[in-house]
C-alpha cells in the first residue's frame, strides 16, 4: 500500500471497524484500486462493503456518495465508477444496520444521527484523498449529504449532488412514521414473515420501519432547523437528478434548490420512461433472480448516461 493512503485506510478501516481488502476495480481499468472493509456480520457480497476507489494518489476531486435505505454502495458504484473515471478518488461508507446478514437485529438499534456521524467521519477521511471534497447520495444519502452542507458548510468545499434524494416524504408516511411504538409493532410484525434478506444482492428485500422512522426523524430535523430554506444560498452548487414518476420519494422538495433556468444543474426523467426511485442510479439493470413475492429486479435508468455526463460538467464548474 502507498504511502500516501496510509493514513485514510487505516482511518477508514477504524471506522467501520473491520479488516481491509485492496482489489482492483476492474481488468480494464487497472489504475483504478478498491480499498473495502470486510467483517463477518456483512453480506458476503463486495456491493456490500464500504470502499474507497482511488488512482493512486491525490485527486482534485474526491466525492463521498451516500446509500439509501435499505440498500449498500453497490447501489451506486455505477455513479461511484463514471466520477472515479473522471479523475475523482470517491468514498462510499456504508451505514448502520445496513449490508448485514442480520438486519432484523441490525435495524432494532438504528439511530439516524450515527448515519450522520458515519458521513461526518467520512467526509474528514475523503479530505485526506484529495483537494475538494464534494458529497451525494440517494434517497436517504442524498437526505443526509444535504444535512452535512447545512450544519458543517465548510467540510464541503465542492458540489452537493442529489440522486432520487429522500427530502419529502409523501403524507401516508409521514403519518405511519411518527410515532415510535407503531414502527415497533409493524417491524416485529414484519420479523415473522422473514429475515428481510432476500433475492438482491445490496438491498434488503422488505420494509423496516424502524430504520424508516430515522428517515422520517431526519427530513423533520432539516424543516425544524430550516433546512430546505438555509440550502438555497448553497442553490449554486446543487446538482438533482429525480424521475418524475417516483412512487417512494416526492421531487417537489427538491425542485426549489436549483435554479430551473439552469438545466446543467438538474436531469428530471420525464414520466413516460417510467423509472422507479432507485433505478435512476442503475447503469445497467439488476440480474439476480427474485424470490416468490418480490417484486422483479430493478430496470437500468435509459438516461443515465445522459444524467452523469451533466453531472460530470456540474462537477468541474
Amino acid at each position: 500500500m502507498e504511502g500516501w493512503i496510509r493514513p485514510a485506510a487505516e482511518a477508514w478501516r477504524q471506522l467501520f471497524d473491520g479488516e481491509l481488502e485492496s482489489h482492483p476495480v476492474a481488468d480494464d481499468s487497472p489504475e483504478l484500486e478498491t480499498l473495502s472493509v470486510r467483517r463477518p456480520d456483512y453480506r458476503p457480497e463486495r456491493g456490500n462493503w464500504p470502499r474507497i476507489i482511488h488512482h493512486g494518489a491525490p485527486s482534485r476531486h474526491v466525492l463521498v456518495l451516500i446509500h439509501g435505505l435499505k440498500d449498500s454502495p453497490g447501489y451506486l458504484e455505477a455513479i461511484a465508477l463514471r466520477f472515479a473515471a473522471h479523475g475523482a478518488n470517491v468514498a462510499l461508507p456504508l451505514l448502520q444496520a445496513h449490508g448485514r446478514r442480520d438486519p432484523v437485529r441490525a435495524m432494532r438499534a438504528v439511530d439516524w444521527r450515527a448515519w450522520r456521524a458515519t458521513g461526518d467521519r467520512a467526509v474528514e477521511i475523503a479530505a485526506m484523498l484529495g483537494e475538494e471534497v464534494s458529497i451525494g447520495g440517494l434517497s436517504t444519502g442524498g437526505a443526509l449529504a444535504l444535512d452535512k452542507c447545512l450544519h458543517e458548510p465548510s467540510a464541503i468545499a465542492g458540489k452537493l449532488f442529489l440522486f432520487s434524494a429522500a427530502l419529502a416524504l409523501r403524507r401516508h408516511q409521514r403519518l405511519v412514521l411518527s410515532t415510535g411504538a407503531v414502527t415497533r409493532w409493524l417491524d416485529a410484525r414484519l420479523a415473522r414473515r422473514g429475515d428481510g434478506i432476500g433475492g438482491d444482492p445490496y438491498k434488503y428485500s422488505r420494509d423496516f420501519f424502524v430504520g424508516a422512522r430515522q428517515v422520517y426523524l431526519l427530513t423533520r430535523d432539516l424543516r425544524r432547523r430550516a433546512g430546505f430554506e438555509s440550502a438555497g444560498q448553497h442553490r449554486d452548487r446543487v446538482f438533482v437528478a429525480h424521475s418524475v414518476v417516483d412512487r417512494t420519494i416526492s421531487i417537489s422538495a427538491v425542485e426549489g434548490l436549483v435554479r430551473q433556468d439552469d438545466p446543467g444543474q438538474h436531469h428530471i426523467i420525464p414520466a413516460a420512461l417510467d423509472v422507479a426511485h432507485a433505478e435512476l442510479v442503475l447503469a445497467e439493470p439488476m440480474t439476480h433472480q427474485a424470490r416468490p413475492g418480490e417484486p422483479p429486479p430493478p430496470r437500468a435508468n435509459p438516461e443515465f448516461d445522459a444524467m452523469m455526463i451533466k453531472a460530470l460538467a456540474f462537477l468541474d464548474r
